[in-house]
Parts: structure tokens; sequence; C-alpha cells
């Protein structure tokens, strides 16, 4: 189990996708700092800093991210807009 998978199921069991149905394990890393359940942004430590661009703008769906094209060579660019919310 992937870390944003196992945080995933941990958020499911505390309701914080009530009324949404989806697959953890469908959702990568970047998925998962897309959702629309964050409150703010704040970097605890280090020196680093990511630029999350994307961060906090897709409110979680039913069947979210499950019909995404994953086999090579014919990947899907996930940011063109009209499919950006369905895949």
């Amino acid at each position: 189990m992937v870390c944003n998978v196992f945080i995933c199921r941990l958020y499911k069991e505390a309701k914080l996708f009530e009324n949404v149905n989806f697959n953890c394990s469908e959702l990568t890393p970047f998925d998962f700092t897309e959702l629309n359940i964050y409150s703010g942004y704040n970097q605890i430590l280090g020196n680093y800093k990511i630029n999350m661009t994307k961060y906090n703008r897709v409110t979680p769906f039913n069947n979210m991210r499950i019909s995404c094209p994953s086999i090579s060579p014919n990947f899907t660019n996930r940011n063109n807009i009209s499919i950006y919310n369905s895949c």
C-alpha cells in the first residue's frame, strides 16, 4: 500500500468523503494533493519548497480517476480540461 492510499483510507473512515464513492488505490499522490479537502497549505519542516500549482482544486466525485488511461504509449494528458474531471 502506498502512503497516499493509506491516508485516503483513513480519511474515508473518518467520513471526510461522505456520499462519495471511489477507490483510494486509483489515486496517485498528485491526485491526492488536488482534492478540495484542505483548509490551507503549510510547510512544517525543511529548507525546500514544492510548487503545488494544482493544489486543492478538484472536488471529490464518484468513481474518481477510475477510467484514466495508464497503458503506454497512449497516456492521456489529464491536465486537458475536457477530460480533467472525468477520468
